[in-house]
């Protein structure tokens, strides 16, 4: 067996189980993924790293740091999810898979409402990384990573993760929970939510709140690109 088919293996059996390997070629791919159809190890990981240099735009730590560690890419068609992009990442001698879903405005969410929210209000960097270059960045159980649309959520639909801190209840009334949208998870307990009641495409410099529910202490106000960067880097390369 392959890299390759061991990736669709670990896929078929944490994401999908109907998942095959991509079979469509480079014409129903965007030109950046359309390395990863080569049947050449190398140029799917130059494909890779050409990737990782414009995510180094906008998430520089990150970029630099997953093309450290990633050692091959396969493309899954997914009855549910669609055309996926795995990277295989080696750390510490294991390999661990991380997808993507192909960057494009997915109407088959789980939660339509807050995919439009997110399409049409959040900050144009991130909504960009979404609909033009990865559709989201995680690990195959969604536990640590930048979230896809298609596990895009809100604070309220995820309530029992927050309501047993004791700042919960002062923080909902304050706040319209239902707009507060998870962005990312570190694996470890921590989340990056953005507040999107009110219109954030033109926030050139966006905040966000960072939760740990593992530590007593209240949201924390943070840059919401650095954090993305930081966290990034450290569910998906440490």
């Amino acid at each position: 067996m392959t890299l390759q088919d061991d990736l669709l293996s670990m896929v078929q059996t944490r994401l999908d189980p109907k998942a095959q390997a991509y079979a469509g070629g480079e014409a129903g791919l965007p030109e950046r993924w359309a390395g990863y159809a080569s049947a050449s190890s190398a140029e799917r990981l130059f494909a890779a790293r050409a990737e990782m240099d414009v995510l180094e735009r906008y998430l520089p730590e990150a970029a630099e740091n997953l093309a450290k560690v990633i050692v091959d890419v396969a493309l899954i068609e997914s009855p549910t999810y669609g055309t996926c992009r795995v990277f295989a990442r080696q750390i510490g001698g294991k390999i661990y898979p991380a997808w993507s879903r192909l960057p494009k405005k997915h109407a088959d969410t789980r939660h339509v409402a807050v995919w439009t929210l997110f399409a049409e209000r959040a900050p144009q960097v991130l909504k960009w990384l979404h609909t033009d270059l990865m559709d989201g960045l995680t690990d195959l159980y969604q536990f640590g990573g930048f979230k896809s649309s298609a596990f895009l959520t809100t604070m309220e639909r995820e309530i029992d993760t927050y309501a047993e801190q004791a700042w919960f209840d002062d923080f909902a009334n304050q706040n319209n929970i239902s707009e507060i949208v998870e962005v990312l998870a570190s694996g470890g307990g921590g989340y990056l939510l953005l507040d999107l009641s009110e219109d954030r495409t033109a926030d050139l410099n966006p905040m966000a709140w960072f939760v740990d529910v593992k530590s007593p202490g209240e949201p924390e106000r943070v840059p919401l690109y650095a954090y993305l960067d930081t966290w990034l880097t450290i569910s998906l390369t440490e």
